[in-house]
């Protein structure tokens, strides 16, 4: 059985395990105070004791804690128990991306173009925002995005939503792994296909990083699979691709697309979009030009 599982965290009872990362678990918890069901998640590894580092994280935390934006989950409490981080946040009913996105490819289908853009709208409303109150999320990919819906069930074997939005989830965790001890490659850099050559090289992350993994992330909506396949390659070569190597040409995707999807992946941070909107902006009026509400078979 799970240590945490019975213990208390804040005002917040860990109730089970709902998954296990390579940063952290994520547990269902029961909220005493406001008596209704949330997720936390609390870090493998345990914060330094250096005071720096221990005021670094006290700041993202409250960056982390002030967020109140419709396409971030909501965070109700970040701090430290036994020396380990954790994040208290609202509990999502609807279907993490990468899941939904498995079932839908692997039936050789792909996403209509007008679902993608409201997609890539939700998430480019969220990072600016986040962008704009000083947090970097580090860590952009599917599975740190949850598909929701208020009327209906999110279902990839059912019709789609038509009010269904994208939510962030996440936010600050692998920047928060600069102030952990024993924090593995993983930890540091964020998620091998996804992650940003500057981040594998240990250089400054800013917006910019974002926005790299956000153009990955749209690939794989575009295409069904990561420019670079975790399936396929070894970390240490899924690594390489990202400092050096060029994605494969986009097979289902116009060209006037795939442009803006390459500048977003640009190497150089100085080559990417300044902002995450400025890159829907560009999906939007490349995309309205090529029969949005089309069919896609992969």
């Amino acid at each position: 059985m799970d240590d945490w599982i019975g213990k208390s965290v804040a005002q917040v009872r860990i109730d089970k395990l709902i998954s296990r990362g390579g940063m952290g678990g994520i547990y269902l918890g029961w909220h005493e105070v406001e008596e209704r069901p949330v997720a936390v998640k609390i870090m493998h590894a345990q914060i330094r004791e250096d005071l720096f580092f221990q005021r670094r994280f006290q700041r993202e935390a409250e960056a982390i804690a002030g967020m109140q934006h419709p396409n971030i989950v909501h965070c109700l409490d970040c701090n430290v128990v036994q020396g380990r981080p954790y994040i208290i946040m609202d509990l999502l009913e609807g279907m993490p991306l990468h899941e939904y996105l498995r079932v839908i490819h692997g039936q050789g289908l792909l996403l209509p173009l007008h679902i993608v853009v409201g997609i890539v709208r939700s998430l480019a409303s969220a990072l600016d925002y986040a962008h704009e109150s000083g947090v970097l999320h580090l860590d952009v990919k599917p599975s740190n995005i949850v598909l929701e819906s208020d009327i209906m069930p999110v279902d990839p074997s059912r019709l789609i939503p038509p009010d269904l939005k994208a939510v962030l989830t996440d936010f600050g965790l692998a920047r928060m792994a600069d102030v952990m001890v024993q924090a593995t490659a993983e930890m540091f850099m964020g998620t091998p296909a996804y992650v940003s050559p500057e981040q594998i090289r240990g250089d400054s992350a800013d917006l910019r990083s974002d926005i790299y993994s956000f153009g990955v992330v749209i690939y794989e909506l575009l295409e069904g699979q990561a420019p670079f396949d975790p399936l396929k390659f070894s970390m240490k070569e899924l690594l390489h691709k990202q400092l050096e190597g060029t994605p494969p040409p986009m097979q289902y995707t116009a060209r006037e697309v795939e442009r803006v999807v390459l500048r977003a992946m640009a190497k150089e941070p100085e080559k990417r979009y300044p902002s995450a909107g400025d890159l829907a902006q560009d999906l939007m009026l490349r995309v309205d030009r090529i029969a949005p509400n089309s069919a896609r078979l992969a």
